[in-house]
């Protein structure tokens, strides 16, 4: 009887042993289980979050090429025309919007495909006011509010994410186009210009991609200083006869000499209106200013640099306030070819020599920290548009590229 329950206690044991041996199995597989359940909702969710981001980004710099390249150079579109949605034309900016104007992304206008975020669902997008008709230029203010800096963005790009919060989606059409409250949460759906990029966990999944008044018109100044370049260059050397990527005259023509300026402190360039022929005349005493409207000779009738503003975007948006324009000495009135004498110098310029420069063309950029330019008096001073180097025009030495730490947000360019 001992020896029959010791076997008896033995066999207990040895089935509790192995049903914890098999319990241990079991909640390891379930623990397997649930890591890779985990990892592979992790692993959906990093590709679903780089889809959108990569959609973000590539909406952003085709919004910023579509905004250099407009007839209007910093316009920005509409956002897409609801009754083109079902036909070949979806995708399409509308053609007029009140700002500030929110929407579906106009990707057919931008001249991309239709993006998606890694929900599947196609981006939305905001436009500031001041972005639709001129006069639109580098003191164009962004009036988008994002996270409550004010002013912190021209645009906004947004990636809706799944349906969230009760939202309903049925599939838009012209008729019945998408709600933007069944996209975008909280202060982004309101129709405002104040957005934000958090909200309530479990009733907020928005992402949004600025587009910053500095990063625009850091792009769209290069192009601005380029035509005014060229311009320039066509006056030097006649129209057709210039060679635009090496600054040379192809050919005998033109006048042969620079215009020279007008005073920096002329108030009568100043505006987006058509000036008169007694307007922002040159200065027989400075080689440095703005743009001169009336020089002699005068501008030819297609020069984007001419006094007229209708069908002339320069002079349309007020541009002619923002370029500082410098000549050198040798290529002015009463010279031919630039045989005169003195030239000016372009720190880091993109053709070298650095110091035989026959112009220097600058588009001096929104304010940065000290410049003001609310009235004539204080559109009058150079201090309040360029900065470093470039506010000393006295020695005729400008820079491209300003040394690290200095607020600087001049575009320069020259000839050669």
């Amino acid at each position: 009887m001992i020896v029959m329950k010791s076997r008896t206690i033995r066999n207990c044991q040895t089935q509790k042993g192995g049903a914890l041996i098999i319990m241990a199995l079991i909640l390891l597989l379930t623990g397997t289980a649930v890591m890779f359940s985990v990892l592979d909702a992790s692993g959906v969710k990093i590709e679903r979050d780089k889809k959108t981001a990569a959609a973000l980004s590539e909406a952003k710099v085709a919004l910023i090429a579509w905004s250099v390249n407009s007839a209007t150079p910093g316009q920005l579109p509409c956002p897409e025309n609801t009754l083109s949605i079902g036909t070949i034309s979806e995708g399409t900016a509308n053609t007029t919007c009140t700002l500030p104007a929110i929407g579906r992304l106009p990707w057919k206008s931008l001249g991309i495909g239709d993006l998606r975020d890694g929900s599947n669902e196609e981006l939305w997008y905001a436009i500031s006011a001041g972005f639709r008709t001129s006069p639109i230029n580098s003191d164009t203010p962004a009036q988008l509010t994002v996270d409550g800096v004010a002013g912190d963005a021209v645009a906004i790009i947004f990636s809706p994410g799944a349906v969230i919060g009760g939202q309903n989606r049925p599939p838009p059409t012209s008729v019945a186009p998408p709600n933007v409250v069944q996209y975008l949460e909280g202060s982004n759906n309101d129709g405002d210009n104040t957005f934000v990029t958090i909200g309530a966990a479990g009733s907020f999944n928005d992402r949004l991609l600025s587009i910053t008044h500095d990063e625009l018109f850091a792009v769209v100044e290069k192009r601005v200083v380029a035509e005014v370049s060229n311009a320039l260059l066509d006056y030097f050397c006649g129209v057709g006869n210039a060679n635009y990527a090496t600054k040379v005259c192809i050919a005998s023509g033109g006048n042969r000499f620079f215009p020279r300026p007008s005073a920096f402190s002329d108030t009568t360039c100043f505006g987006a209106g058509t000036l008169a022929t007694s307007d922002c005349l040159p200065n027989a005493i400075s080689n440095h200013g703005r743009l001169t409207a009336n020089p002699i000779p005068a501008w030819t009738a297609t020069s984007i640099l001419r006094r007229i503003s209708t069908s002339n975007w320069f002079q349309e948006n007020g541009w002619r306030e923002l370029i500082h324009y410098s000549v050198a000495p040798a290529c002015t009135n009463g010279t031919l070819n630039c045989n005169g004498t003195g030239f000016l110098t372009l720190n880091q310029a993109l053709i070298t020599p650095i110091d035989n420069k026959n112009i220097v063309v600058t588009a001096t950029g929104g304010v940065v920290a000290g410049q003001v330019r609310t009235n004539n008096a204080e559109k009058s001073l150079e201090i309040n548009y360029l900065e470093d180097e470039n506010l000393t025009t006295l020695n005729d030495i400008y820079t491209r590229i300003a040394p690290a730490g200095i607020v600087f947000n001049d575009h320069s360019v020259s000839i050669p």
